[in-house]
């Protein structure tokens, strides 16, 4: 896996992890399965999905409450 890939597999994992797998999937409109498969590496995350995901975290981040 280039260092690309496992850039932007990090970047997902670790908004599943914020925001949680399910939430995550909904938002991105994409099924669990496939949501797995990009946290796993096992296929690599589509750059227009990234996108989607940058402004996903800009909205939700905006929506948390950090103490």
């Amino acid at each position: 896996m280039s260092s690309q890939n496992e850039n932007k597999q990090r970047i997902v994992r670790e908004a599943a992890a914020l925001m949680g797998q399910r939430e995550l999937a909904d938002r991105m409109n994409v099924r669990m399965d496939e949501m797995t498969s990009w946290i796993d590496g096992a296929v690599p995350v589509p750059d227009a999905m990234l996108l989607q995901l940058s402004e996903i975290l800009v909205s939700w981040s905006g929506s948390q409450r950090f103490e």
